[in-house]
């Protein structure tokens, strides 16, 4: 998982299982999963902002730069990404933009959770969230 094809390929893979595990009504893995797919897709987009065709094998281990990259924070990675201006700007015309960044935010997802309990979210919750994923993942392949 190298190249931003690469990354979001994986990104992409990360969803699917989700989505498996949602069906399997397993509500907190696939919410855990999914926030992957978004995460994955801001550091393709920095890849191709900083023109690094090898990021995780030959870059980032080897600079004391990649832990700025090497996170799990959206909010980092979305200014970091080289579209956040562009992002908000859209946002304020694009209410769709709006409330799929709001579910994600309040969803308040974080690498961390994989040590919940089981049980801490529903359907509707991670339904949402998914689609809230999709939307915003969607609209930085596109840009």
């Amino acid at each position: 998982m190298t190249t931003p094809t690469e990354i979001r390929a994986i990104a992409d893979l990360r969803m699917e299982e989700a989505e498996l595990l949602f069906l399997h009504q397993k509500y907190d893995g696939a919410f855990y999963l999914a926030g992957y797919k978004l995460e994955l897709y801001l550091k393709a987009k920095i890849c191709e902002c900083l023109n690094l065709d090898d990021f995780y094998s030959i870059h980032a281990p080897k600079s004391e730069l990649s832990k700025t990259f090497l996170v799990h924070n959206f909010n980092r990675l979305f200014l970091l990404s080289g579209v956040h201006q562009q992002f908000e700007q859209e946002k304020t015309t694009q209410k769709h933009l709006t409330s799929a960044w709001s579910c994600i935010s309040e969803a308040a997802w974080s690498e961390s959770i994989r040590y919940d309990s089981s049980g801490k979210r529903d359907d509707c919750t991670v339904r949402d969230f998914m689609n809230a994923i999709n939307t915003i993942s969607q609209w930085i392949l596109e840009h």
